[in-house]
Parts: structure tokens; C-alpha cells; sequence
């Protein structure tokens, strides 16, 4: 990389720091207040696709005893049946 390119991405690096309190903080920067949607939407639809698709791979590979299982137990995650 070019010397100038560096410089530019250290400097964003830097601004990025400062601005945050911790690397992994996924507090909003925008101006407007939340509207009671669930705290970190992305990580929460992310987790609950994996388990749905966890499910389905369950369901394919043990059948009708995973699904019996499955209406005897339930999931425990809210809104998931």
C-alpha cells in the first residue's frame, strides 16, 4: 500500500477509537432515540436464523423422533416455537 493510503487508515483507526469506549461496542451513533426495537437487531437476527436453521438440520437428520421431541420440549426462545 501507498505510504498516504496508511497514514489515511491509521487516521480512521484513531478516530475510531476515540470515539469508542470499548472495539466491540455496538452502542448507536445516530442522533435519534430507539423506538424499543430489540438492542443489537443484527446480532439478535443472527442468532435466532442460526437456530432455526439448526432446527431444520435436526429435523433432517433424526425426522419424525426430532420433530416429536421438539413438540414435547419446545425451544425456550421467546417468539420461537
Amino acid at each position: 500500500m501507498a505510504p498516504e493510503m496508511l497514514q489515511g487508515i491509521e487516521q480512521r483507526i484513531k478516530q475510531r477509537e476515540t470515539a469508542l469506549k470499548h472495539p466491540l461496542q455496538t452502542t448507536p451513533v445516530a442522533t435519534h432515540a430507539p423506538h424499543g426495537n430489540i438492542p443489537n437487531t443484527p446480532l439478535a437476527a443472527s442468532t435466532i436464523a442460526f437456530l432455526l436453521a439448526e432446527e431444520k438440520a435436526l429435523i433432517g437428520f433424526f425426522g419424525t423422533d426430532y420433530v416429536r421431541y421438539q413438540q414435547r420440549v419446545g425451544t425456550k426462545i421467546p417468539f420461537v416455537p
